[in-house]
């Protein structure tokens, strides 16, 4: 079975298609029959299998045949990513991994003219892209705040400051800008404000966060 897999990979990059697909379903089968449990390697087997089917198709002579190549590589296409999402997951929702199956599905799609499909995986790797950066800014705006609060700790209120102030910039990327989310971070700059003898710039901030809890200013 392992060995299968490793060719089936191997025999991809060497172009030898018809090998590639031999291998990858002699993997399959085998997984099948012996009941293996080993997601990983099923999709590293459906994934050869719809990067040789659609290899083959470019090579075509006829529609009839490119489109039964195309049909079988999206097939193989959508159940790996099916396999990424499953329950027991290979991957999670924020992965990069996801990206490179939607594309190739985006890619297939493209090329069967079906292009509901085209938009409707693109906007998938739009999506998970998003996932990433959200994940990505919310973990650093926590170390911001870490900062932020171990500045106030020893006093150094410009330095916290600062540290608010990007925290509140990085929210603002992802949040709308009235969203109560922001209010305890604008809380924070504004008591910073009042320590730094800012009353004017403490005032703004306090307007700010009354128009977010629909209060009157």
């Amino acid at each position: 079975y392992e060995t299968q897999t490793i060719l089936g990979s191997a025999y991809l990059e060497l172009n030898r298609n018809s090998d590639a697909q031999g291998a990858a379903r002699r993997a399959l089968e085998i997984q099948g029959s012996a009941a293996i449990n080993n997601n990983r390697n099923r999709h590293e087997n459906l994934s050869v299998l719809r990067d040789a089917y659609l290899k083959e198709s470019d090579k075509a002579q006829s529609k009839q045949t490119k489109d039964k190549y195309l049909a079988e590589a999206f097939q193989n296409g959508v159940d790996a990513l099916t396999l990424l999402r499953a329950g027991d997951k290979v991957t999670n929702a924020n992965d990069p991994a996801l990206i490179s199956d939607l594309s190739s599905l985006v890619l297939i799609s493209e090329k069967l003219a079906e292009f509901q499909n085209s938009e409707k995986y693109g906007e998938q790797i739009v999506q998970v892209q998003q996932n990433i950066v959200t994940a990505a800014l919310e973990d650093l705006t926590r170390y911001l705040d870490d900062q932020a609060d171990f500045h106030k700790a020893h006093g150094n209120y410009e330095k916290a400051e600062f540290y608010l102030k990007k925290i509140i910039l990085m929210q603002e990327k992802l949040l709308d800008p009235n969203d109560p989310k922001l209010v305890a971070t604008l809380s924070e700059l504004a008591d910073v404000y009042r320590v730094e003898k800012k009353d004017s710039a403490a005032d703004q901030v306090v307007q700010r966060i009354q128009r977010i809890e629909g209060k009157e200013a």
